[in-house]
């Protein structure tokens, strides 16, 4: 779609590490997201990663939907016995005079 293209995001999934991980552990997390965002595609087309970012103890995956960040980031937690840590931020407002907001959910993996 024209708002993948343009880079537009409604959420972030950030995935970090106690420590600071190895690549194996960094792939495997992002290959983890990364299918179940595929799975989640089939639904909804903006279930798509647009940027991926590393950081220093892990990523930070920008993705299209937050129905589907929601989703894919408390579904990979529950796997792994992990809380999400939830946040959201105001970046604007939309035509009839909504407040929009960027989510930010937040998996912190022990290594």
């Amino acid at each position: 779609t024209t708002k993948l293209s343009s880079q537009y995001f409604e959420a972030t999934i950030q995935v970090r590490f106690l420590n600071d991980p190895t690549s194996e552990e960094m792939k495997e997390k992002l290959d983890e997201i990364t299918a179940a965002l595929a799975n989640e595609k089939k639904r909804n087309e903006m279930s798509q990663a647009t940027a991926i970012k590393k950081s220093r103890k892990g990523f930070d995956m920008v993705i299209g939907s937050f129905k589907a960040a929601d989703k894919v980031s408390n579904l990979v937690a529950k796997k792994h016995r992990l809380k999400v840590i939830y946040s959201n931020s105001l970046y604007g407002v939309n035509e009839s005079g909504k407040n929009k907001y960027r989510h930010t959910y937040c998996i912190k993996f022990p290594n």
